[in-house]
């Protein structure tokens, strides 16, 4: 074996906690006015979310209209998802130890499906860039 690759979301990034402190932030900061049941709200969201699998304009299409959200556009929650996620990116346990062991006897990869340069902004917030 020469090399080891990773993926980013639920090998390395614990997307789901993540994604969890990313919504409830969300919530209290620029959407306390408009959303009073925050966990109905986080928990539509996840469900919508489909593990990732649904971007995120459509996730909040579709929570702006159940929630009857007009002092937001879908536009400006993705631009706040886009920019402001990575700053809620947790390692999964035993994640850093495991790459800084590997790095001393592998080439190491970092991959990711998801989309650039959302995903890119996680690697660096994880402190995985280099």
């Amino acid at each position: 074996m020469k090399a080891v690759i990773f993926d980013l979301d639920q090998t390395l990034l614990d997307r789901d906690q993540s994604l969890l402190n990313f919504i409830r932030w969300q919530c209290r900061g620029m959407l306390r006015p408009c959303v009073e049941d925050e966990a109905r709200f986080v928990t539509r969201f996840i469900e919508l979310d489909r593990n990732g699998t649904v971007w995120k304009d459509k996730v909040y299409d579709a929570l702006l209209d159940e929630f009857d959200i007009k002092e937001w556009s879908s536009a400006d929650l993705l631009s706040v998802y886009e920019h402001c996620f990575c700053g809620f990116s947790i390692l999964r346990n035993g994640a850093r130890e495991a790459v800084a062991e590997l790095s001393e006897s592998y080439k190491l990869g970092l991959i990711s499906n998801g989309m650039s340069p959302f995903q890119e902004r996680n690697f660096r917030c994880l402190g995985l860039a280099s």
